[in-house]
């Protein structure tokens, strides 16, 4: 009784502890979720419980040293194990988020993979003491992007693995670090190391991708987080969660301590969590594991005690989760690779892809490339090739001594042959041998055992001239030698997409740009070179690849030489590796003349598919937004475009960076019914695109300018449905003008009723003044096809009162289309508003208009109105009815109020009719009034302009040579 009571305080001291034992409470006990193990000996119970680790469910796994690991669920409960018979002497393990286990074997010196399943899947690493090996691994932690970190004491490092096992990087102590014990690795990258050497604190390290890839760890890169009161003796256990806290366990004395280098407040005296030595809650007495469940929990494992103890800390909540690491570059190895050395990879005219394949040195072999779907550990398909001879073989032996290197051009084969100095060209298509050149020259072309070849754009043969220490270029009609520059010893060379030529030497202990006004090599950035270099090469987006002739490993540098992307390979992993290819895809060729095989890594940049994509128009342009994918490792992206929801999409245009303006200045001449927007990656490739966004606006006004008025009208339609459902982000500009556009389209195909709704809409919507003007004029031009000129005359005057400028009243149609409206009015019984139209348009006219176009309304305004006024008078003449003639203008006349003009015509037929009855000195009297108001009147020309505006004829042979005589009083 007294040890449980001992027990209990203890725990009381180290859970409840106030200001006045020295220590703040900074965790708690939670029941729910402690557990204890089924006692030893037990059926299904751990033997020696050494880690644990969380699933993604809240299960929790125990690994037992004995080599086998048990599952249990979050109250404990026992569920199932994994592992046997492949474990030996599991010491670590960790679970991600699809509850794929990693667990470190001590024993077997690898990472052994278990799915959810517990089915093994693969080994990461193998006994050794080179990079990618392992000699004495002590922990493990699975860091962001997938990347797996092995802690290993016997190579004083950290080992970094992609998420299939594929060797990324090391990470060297150097001396900083003497007997490291524990590791753990943050969301933001953050690399934490506790080392039984440092007592007082654990080692940071800045993410993998900020550490020099190549050479030992700088000075100072290892930072402190300091341990205020802890002497850690045993660290066997490091943890950090999402917040950036670090918890160590010192197995000793069996405490919690927790740190966070990114808080300032200090909270307490030290930097105590939780625990100390004892039987009771809170106390321990081989504590081997801990390990973050959340930002809060903690659950830590007792070997001895064989308990699982759940605590939670109460200094995270205000803090705040860390960036993560934005490393989205992967790397993987794909299998089985080539059955041969692969020459190089090029594609035929046709888009269809090659491989050129060494045949022992003493030739190729010219064989079509198989794309085959490849489901990569992370679970989605790429492709990878494979040699297909079914389909196209052709051996290039003809003439070929040693095959020191060969290219494939979309034309052309061209084989570097070192035995017999000299390069052989045969056509791409046939495999015919078109010549060989170099060793029948007397002069500077002559070639002496050449390793390498390249070609460039325009059709230059670029030789590494190994015996004669030159780099040669001979012209594409091969009739000269273009270029020729000293290097010592180049056995190869190659074309970056930009044109300039990369040389490297014999021994790989020089490689860099070719200068050819300075005839000289510029050397690559030492930084970024690991080591001597067996070849290289770049891809379509001018990334540079390098082959490390001591390590085997592939380096990968940034288009621009500015800093090294990833690496990848095991060292050693090949017998004697050569050359280096990366076809389109991201696939990476070693080939190996030591085994005759080629291998293949891939590199890719994953990341989710873009999302947010939004679309809003400022006046006539089209803003796509969406939200950006990883910025460093994004070039730019693709505006892509498609007629179908579903594709095929093409691309439209490049944009920088989100937003992009998308206006009539860019645009495509018939812009795409569809669009989205696919990142593209440092690695040249297209990332997953955002969802898909109708671009209705554009199609619609395309397709109206292009004169296509049924698809015009068909997207105006969709636009505005769109837009009233919220789709699409329009501005009430926008709308306007698809409304205007679906208006115009419908009145282009006749469909004048078709176009009244339409109409209406845009009328509501505020436009600029040219467009309403030019607007007006199609609405009053539709109500006349519909017979209502009425409306047609509102729209009009509305149209005029707009201010239009003076060109606007010379336009023939529009000249035109005002009288049409009068006749309109005037034919439908609208006699005086048909007049009091013209009249307000011919107000309407500005003064800078022409005087003649004025002169035409007003002459015309005279006509209608004497038509008006005199048109019953006229009938009455026609029909011969002199009696009503004489009444009918004699009333006129004692009414007054009648015009010059009306004054004119009533006294020529008065005159006439005064005749008619014999009364022939009345006739004159009344003729001669008529000089009074046109003193200039001439009856020649007065009888064509009655017949022409009034269809009047007042005068027959005889009346007009009476009336021809009567001059003025």
């Amino acid at each position: 009784m007294r040890a449980l009571r001992w027990a209990a305080a203890v725990s009381l001291v180290a859970l409840f502890a106030t200001d006045g034992f020295g220590q703040e409470v900074k965790a708690n006990f939670v029941a729910q979720g402690s557990f204890e193990l089924p006692a030893k000996g037990a059926p299904g119970a751990p033997d020696n419980p050494v880690a644990l680790a969380l699933g993604p469910d809240g299960s929790v796994h125990i690994a037992d040293s004995r080599g086998v690991v048990h599952i249990y669920g979050r109250d404990g409960g026992k569920d199932r194990i994994y592992g046997q018979p492949r474990l030996k002497r599991p010491i670590a393990l960790a679970v991600d988020a699809d509850g794929i286990a990693f667990v470190l074997d001590s024993d077997l010196d690898q990472v052994l993979v278990f799915g959810a399943d517990g089915v093994s899947l693969r080994a990461i690493g193998r006994k050794g003491s080179k990079g990618g090996q392992l000699a004495e691994p002590v922990d493990l932690a699975l860091g962001p992007s997938g990347h797996v970190y092995v802690l290993d004491k016997g190579r004083k490092g950290i080992e970094i693995f992609s998420y299939d096992g594929t060797f990324v990087r090391d990470i060297a102590f150097g001396e900083t670090l003497r007997e490291p014990m524990s590791l753990s690795v943050g969301n933001d990258g953050s690399i934490y190391v506790a080392d039984k050497r440092t007592p007082t604190h654990v080692y940071s390290f800045p993410p993998f991708t900020e550490v020099p890839w190549s050479g030992q760890t700088p000075r100072g890169m290892a930072g402190r987080v300091d341990l205020r009161g802890a002497e850690l003796d045993e660290p066997v256990a490091t943890t950090v969660n999402d917040r950036g806290t670090v918890v160590v366990l010192d197995k000793k004395v069996g405490r919690l301590f927790r740190k966070n280098a990114w808080d300032k407040a200090e909270i307490g005296p030290n930097d105590l969590l939780y625990g100390g030595i004892g039987t009771g809650r809170g106390s321990f007495r081989e504590a081997v594991d801990i390990a973050f469940d959340g930002p809060e929990d903690v659950l830590i494992l007792d070997q001895q005690l064989r308990k699982v103890e759940r605590i939670r800390l109460t200094t995270e909540a205000e803090l705040r989760r860390r960036p993560d690491l934005g490393f989205p570059i992967r790397v993987t190895t794909v299998a089985p690779g080539l059955s041969e050395p692969l020459l190089d990879a090029g594609v035929d005219p046709d888009g269809q892809p090659r491989f050129l394949l060494d045949m022992e040195q003493r030739g190729a072999s010219m064989v079509a490339a198989r794309p085959e779907p490849y489901i990569t550990v992370y679970g989605d398909p790429v492709r990878s090739y494979h040699p297909d001879p079914a389909t196209l073989m052709r051996n290039l032996t003809q003439d070929v001594g040693d095959v020191g290197a060969a290219v494939l051009t979309d034309s052309t084969v061209v084989i570097a042959d070192s035995k017999r100095n000299r390069f052989a060209i045969f056509e791409l298509a046939t495999g015919t041998l078109v010549g060989s050149f170099g060793d029948n020259y007397q002069d500077d072309r002559k070639l002496k055992s050449p390793r390498g070849v390249a070609v460039l754009d325009d059709g230059r043969i670029v030789i590494a001239d190994t015996g004669n220490n030159r780099v040669k270029i001979f012209s594409s009609d091969l009739a000269s030698l273009v270029a020729s520059y000293p290097v010592n010893k180049p056995v190869g060379v190659a074309i970056a997409p930009s044109g300039e030529i990369f040389v490297w030497n014999q021994g790989g202990t020089v490689a860099g740009k070719l200068d050819p006004n300075e005839e000289r090599l510029d050397p690559l950035p030492p930084p970024l070179v690991p080591g001597p270099i067996a070849a290289l090469t770049f891809d379509e987006a001018g990334n540079l690849f390098l082959l490390d002739a001591n390590t085997h490993r592939v380096t990968i540098i940034e288009e621009g030489l500015t800093r090294v992307l990833t690496q990848a390979g095991a060292e050693g992993a090949f017998d004697k590796p050569t050359r280096l290819n990366v076809d389109h895809e991201g696939n990476i060729y070693i080939s190996d003349e030591g085994t005759n095989r080629t291998s293949v890594y891939r590199w890719d940049v994953h990341f989710p598919p873009l999302s947010g994509l939004d679309l809003d128009y400022e006046g006539a342009v089209a803003v796509l937004k969406w939200s950006p994918g990883p910025e460093r490792y994004t070039r730019g992206y693709e505006i892509q475009g498609a007629d179908l929801p579903d594709g095929p999409f093409h691309a439209v245009a490049m944009a920088d960076s989100s937003p992009y303006r998308l206006d009539p200045e860019n645009r495509p001449e018939s812009p795409p019914r569809y669009v989205r927007v696919a990142p593209v990656f440092t690695t040249g490739v297209r990332g997953a695109a955002t969802e898909v966004m109708p671009l209705s606006y554009f199609t619609a006004v395309a397709a109206y300018q292009a004169g296509n008025y049924e698809d015009a009208l068909q997207e105006a339609v969709e636009g505005v449905r769109l837009i009233d459902e919220g789709i699409l982000d329009a501005s009430d500009d926008v709308k306007g003008k698809i409304l205007r556009v679906g208006f115009a389209s419908a009145y282009a195909l006749g469909d004048y009723r078709g176009a009244v709704p339409w109409a209406q809409r845009a009328a509501a919507i505020p436009m600029p003044r040219d467009d309403l003007i030019e607007f007006l004029y199609m609405l009053a031009d539709m109500y006349i096809k519909l017979g209502d000129p009425r409306e047609a005359s509102q729209q009009i005057l509305t149209l005029v009162g707009q201010g239009p400028r003076p060109e606007y009243y010379q336009r023939t149609e529009v000249i035109q289309q005002s009288f049409v409206i009068y006749r309109q009015l005037r034919n439908a019984g609208y006699a005086e508003d048909a007049l009091e139209f013209v009249r307000l348009y011919t107000q309407s006219i500005p003064d800078a208009a022409p005087e003649q176009l004025r002169y035409l309304y007003e002459d015309s305004i005279t006509v209608f109105s004497t038509r008006d006024r005199l048109g019953q008078g006229f009938e009455s003449w026609k029909s011969a009815n002199y009696s009503q003639v004489v009444n009918f203008f004699e009333g006129l006349l004692t009414e007054g109020g009648l015009s010059a003009e009306q004054r004119v015509i009533t006294w020529q037929i008065l005159a006439a009719a005064y005749y008619a009855f014999g009364r022939r000195s009345q006739a004159e009297d009344t003729y001669k009034q008529i000089y009074g108001v046109r003193s200039n009147f001439n009856l020649n020309r007065e009888i064509p302009r009655l017949q022409k505006l009034y269809n009047l004829t007042i005068y027959n042979p005889e009346t007009r040579q009476y009336f021809s005589n009567i001059g003025p009083r």
